[in-house]
């Protein structure tokens, strides 16, 4: 597909058509429990929207198909003045749950009439401060009505911009986690149909079955191999945790002290996934969700075994055929266009080692144990699978599986961060492997989100020479700090884990 095409695509899953949607969260008035994402600038303002605009639905019929909350933008002079309505309707809630909510770090709100407004602590330190500057009325409307996914379609269209993304989010969080906040768990609220009208379009048609697999990696991982060049390192080309040298401790936030490159950083996260799956020169091993190759080549180069990748993306497996032809490795590497299911049924117990790098997001929630089942019938007896997961934790999701937020509506559609217990209970039931091994790596995916930022917005002339447009472009960055900032919290995870078959010799 061209570029402009996967353009069109996001655009669709940023402003989806929804009849009347607009109209009929405002008249719902009713609020639900908000599910595990962690932004909550909407709490509550979907039901306190509701009063002003007197439950009334604006123009049933006459509308051209429209977004989510876009559904009332017309040529006609009503749906303009019904959406105006709307829009200043809701700004009063959203400013009384934000003025209620943020008691943790500051936010300045400035409102584009040029009317400001503070939240917070004046004097909170400056990674828990941040200015958003409000240009579009219709942002209040937005966040009244989908909160969470509603602030990132307001952020796509330009209707708000901010001075410190990664910031704003750690706001949030910090304030979700306060008991002092309105934010904090068992007081959130967002509106009912908004919420409700994410929550099926996830579940209905971003499934994971072999059809909705290979149509939700399209989606995002077939964007343009020439885009992920301008922020991955070019190494690797590793879409994935790096692991970079720790330089001891950050006195004033306790945190570790990160060093060294990017491209560094991934050879050395590469060789601890090759350590710990204990992979010797006779081994055959199975890379599941292959990528660009990065990892299948440090294999063959580091250890001189046989590797097998499989992936849902064309354009990645064509980019990694041609690399490793350049490199003289097509005799050790082999890459398929297959499902982990399908390979299953066809090889049972041909590898000696499967190392699957953050493709398990991809798998949903639904199909964790078929996931689990297709890795234990493709190992041998004495095999053993090394899994690096983006987690979330164990608290918030039971909550979050009943959720739909930007990531898995917008970024990467169908997707799923399951907890470590989600995983060993899907092992332990689909399989007869056992977990050997686990370590968290949540920190390390700050820093590199924050570097493929930073490597984004270097190179925004070569984005956008590819065809990628200026919504993309807040959208793309939206995305890097929205998960920054959940990582730097560790709100995510990031683990590494290491099951074996029973007769597997534990190298752990």
């Amino acid at each position: 597909e061209s570029v402009p095409g996967t353009v069109r695509f996001y655009r669709a899953r940023a402003w989806p058509a929804v009849e009347g949607a607009a109209a009929a969260a405002a008249a719902s008035g009713a609020a639900a429990g908000e599910g595990g994402g962690y932004t909550v600038l909407g709490a509550e303002a979907g039901g306190k929207a509701a009063a002003p605009l007197g439950g009334t639905r604006a123009a049933a019929a006459g509308r051209e198909p429209a977004g989510w909350c876009d559904s009332l933008l017309s040529p006609t002079a009503w749906a303009s003045a019904a959406w105006g309505l709307a829009a200043q309707a809701s700004s009063w809630p959203v400013l009384s749950v934000l003025r209620a909510g943020i008691v943790e770090g500051c936010v300045v709100l400035r409102e584009p009439s040029g009317h400001s407004h503070l939240f917070g602590d004046a004097l909170a330190p400056a990674h828990l401060r941040s200015e958003v500057h409000v240009s579009d009325a219709a942002f209040f409307f937005r966040v009244a009505a989908e909160a969470d996914v509603g602030l990132a379609r307001a952020y796509i269209a330009g209707q708000w911009s901010c001075d410190d993304l990664a910031a704003l989010f750690r706001v949030f969080i910090a304030n979700r986690d306060s008991s002092k906040s309105s934010f904090s768990s068992g007081k959130v609220w967002t509106a009912t149909l908004g919420r409700l009208l994410n929550l099926a379009s996830y579940s209905l048609f971003l499934d994971n079955s072999l059809a909705g697999s290979r149509a939700n990696i399209h989606a995002h991982y077939d964007l343009s191999n020439a885009l992920f060049e301008t922020f991955l390192d070019p190494t690797t080309m590793a879409y994935s945790c790096a692991r970079f040298r720790v330089d001891g401790v950050d006195e004033r936030t306790g945190r570790p002290r990160f060093a060294g490159s990017l491209d560094d950083a991934q050879v050395r996260k590469l060789d601890d996934l090759i350590e710990l799956a204990d992979v010797r020169a006779e081994h055959e091993v199975l890379d599941i969700g292959c990528g660009w190759g990065g990892l299948a080549i440090r294999l063959a180069q580091t250890r001189g075994c046989k590797v097998h990748g499989i992936t849902l993306s064309s354009e990645q497996k064509a980019w990694a055929e041609k690399r490793v032809e350049a490199l003289g490795l097509s005799d050790r590497i082999t890459f398929q266009l297959v499902d982990y299911r399908d390979l299953a049924a066809a090889r049972p117990a041909a590898f000696d080692r499967i190392i699957t790098v953050e493709m398990i997001e991809a798998v949903g929630y639904n199909y964790l144990g078929t996931f689990m089942a297709a890795c234990g019938r493709l190992l041998k007896p004495s095999g053993t699978m090394v899994m690096q997961a983006i987690t979330m934790p164990e608290p918030r999701y039971e909550e979050y599986k009943s959720s739909a937020d930007f990531i898995n509506t917008i970024i990467f559609p169908g997707g799923h961060c399951p907890c470590v217990t989600s995983l060993t209970d899907a092992m332990s039931r689909n399989s007869d492997m056992t977990l050997e091994h686990v370590r968290n790596y949540a920190l390390h995916y700050a820093e590199t989100l924050r570097v493929w930022r930073r490597n984004f917005n270097a190179r925004l002339d070569r984005v956008r020479a590819l065809g990628f447009d200026a919504a993309f472009v807040r959208m793309w960055n939206y995305y890097l700090a929205y998960c920054e900032a959940g990582f730097d919290t560790q709100t995510l995870g990031l683990h590494a884990l290491v099951f074996a078959k029973p007769a597997a010799k534990s190298a752990v």
